[in-house]
């Protein structure tokens, strides 16, 4: 499970926000909030909690997908659940209930009761009468009864008419005609009207205050002020050992996204080899902590001083060429193995462009 390695940096933020925050669930399903307080009353558990709470009830995680109810468990250790999937799979789940309003945080406003903001019957009653003559319900000035069966009759004689209307227009509606022998009613496609100068002249002026963002741009700059690359690196924990942890990650985030290959890449990237970008997509795993080996010192990654510093070239080969695609279609040839990296000063003769110029 490569979520808790996600969550384990913020492990105690979480555990101390929910302590802080009034949480309560808007309808009758606690479940989510049962299994954070256990999961609170056994936090500094080391690897396994029991699976009953205080007063011997099994704790319910059935409001979890079935892979999260195997994952919690442990085979070899019935009555126990482990402790780091629980941990993920509640604060998961908590998010979730959070998003769609079953969990509720008191005195917060995004985040309120929703079933507490809604007008009372008797205020419903009071401005039913002018709601029925708004949506075109009732006439003004009506004062008959409302109920069920009044609505259910007021919508059986529209429809009826809409289709009165409809069978009476049809010889005149040339765009829709009926199969006599089967039945089914075909529509022709509507053609639009020309676009008019106003929205001719509004695409304009959006197009002009909206600048052009290219995919990988996007991608530097979510990556420069989220800062979501330091989540990346060998499993142990320790220094990426890459010279630019930054931009490898970036182009490898880029390369994965677009299920593009990472020799195809390379070819069109310089100053990166595919054997690099394999590196980068295999070997490290999301970072679980902070933690590494006895005599291992962690290092942090120097963040760049700019979203713009991912210099990348758009061309493949790094040539020159007269043709519409800006290079030739030829790979370079090279006597470098492939798995070395190409020097800085190749990749400086194409035609490099930074991927953020002008966005910073």
């Amino acid at each position: 499970m490569l979520l808790y390695g996600q969550l384990r940096k913020d492990r105690a933020v979480m555990y101390e926000l929910t302590e802080l925050l009034e949480l309560r669930a808007t309808s009758a399903d606690d479940r989510v909030l049962r299994a954070l307080e256990h999961a609170r009353r056994h936090r500094t558990a080391r690897d396994y909690l029991p699976e009953v709470d205080a007063d011997g009830q099994m704790i319910d995680v059935s409001f979890a997908a079935q892979n999260w109810q195997k994952a919690v468990r442990d085979r070899h250790r019935p009555g126990m659940l482990v402790r780091r999937h629980f941990e993920a799979m509640v604060f998961c789940y908590l998010a979730e209930e959070l998003r769609t309003g079953d969990v509720a945080v008191i005195g917060s406003e995004e985040y309120a009761d929703w079933s507490r903001q809604l007008l009372s019957w008797e205020a419903i009653e009071a401005k039913l009468p002018q709601y029925l003559v708004d949506v075109g319900l009732r006439e003004a000035g009506d004062a008959r009864p409302f109920d069920a069966a009044a609505f259910t009759a007021e919508l059986r004689e529209k429809l009826t008419a809409a289709s009165a209307a409809g069978d009476g227009g049809y010889p005149d509606n040339e765009d829709l005609f009926i199969d006599p022998k089967t039945g089914v009613p075909t529509l022709a496609a509507h053609r639009a009207d020309e676009q008019r100068p106003s929205a001719r002249k509004l695409e304009q002026a959006i197009k002009a205050r909206m600048p052009e963002r290219s995919l990988l741009g996007i991608v530097a700059r979510t990556a420069y002020w989220i800062e979501w690359w330091h989540r990346f690196g060998p499993a142990s924990g320790s220094d990426p050992k890459l010279t630019d942890p930054f931009g490898r990650y970036v182009i490898t985030m880029f390369v994965k996204g677009t299920n593009m290959g990472l020799y195809e890449a390379a070819r069109h990237i310089p100053g990166v080899s595919g054997h690099e970008l394999s590196m980068a997509a295999n070997r490290p795993r999301p970072a679980s902590g902070t933690e590494s080996p006895a005599g291992s010192p962690t290092t942090t990654s120097p963040t760049p001083t700019s979203p713009c510093s991912l210099d990348l070239s758009p061309v493949g080969c790094g040539r020159r060429s007269t043709s519409s695609t800006g290079c030739c279609r030829t790979p370079r040839r090279s006597s470098r193995p492939r798995s070395m990296p190409i020097p800085k000063a190749r990749a400086s003769r194409s035609l490099l462009w930074r991927t953020c110029s002008g966005l910073s």
